[in-house]
């Protein structure tokens, strides 16, 4: 009899400490060259009944440029969805997604959104989320989550190396000619 309650007891902690994992936002880091457009997942995990989010997309817009942000496929595995994300504010985005209908949430891991960057100027830009706002079903919002940063790297194209490359090179033969002189 002891036995059956102690695995009861742990079983119940168990499923107590599932079902509560903090949620974990992650956004995804990526490497561009100036001028080409990179995409950076954001993702979610330990997700349990999220009906619907909402998020600023903080970077640095002498870097980068967000250029646009699709919905993922883990809020519309649950049902159909309103989806709208607006990058134009140079350095904050903004992104927000609910499903629609009295349905419950989905929980789980998944994709919620992917953001399109093109690489501007050399250096790597911080992508964060701001002004987080995750809400359950019966419109409760979800308080206790975590948010690890990403980061998009933009570096100069290979042609533009090539080219400043051989500009040194013919500038250190001018030089060699002259002092041979």
């Amino acid at each position: 009899m002891l036995k059956k309650l102690v695995v009861l007891v742990l079983g119940m902690f168990l499923m107590i400490g599932v079902s509560f994992a903090t949620p974990i936002l992650s956004v995804g880091s990526s490497t561009v060259y100036a001028g080409d457009t990179t995409v950076v997942d954001v993702t979610i995990e330990n997700a349990v009944d999220l009906y619907g989010y909402q998020f600023d997309v903080i970077y640095d817009p002498t870097l980068v440029t967000l250029t646009a942000a699709t919905e993922g496929s883990f809020l519309s595995s649950g049902g159909a969805t309103f989806f709208l994300a607006d990058p134009t504010v140079a350095g904050d985005g903004f992104v927000t997604a609910t499903l629609l209908g009295a349905l419950s949430g989905v929980s789980g891991n998944g994709t919620l959104f992917s953001l399109s960057f093109t690489g501007l100027g050399i250096g790597t830009s911080a992508v964060t989320l701001d002004n987080v706002y995750l809400v359950q079903s019966d419109l409760t919002q979800v308080t206790d989550f975590t948010v690890n940063p990403g980061a998009v790297t933009s570096v100069p194209e290979p042609g533009s190396l090539a080219l400043l490359g051989s500009g040194i090179v013919g500038v250190i033969g001018t030089i060699r000619r002259k002092l041979n002189r």
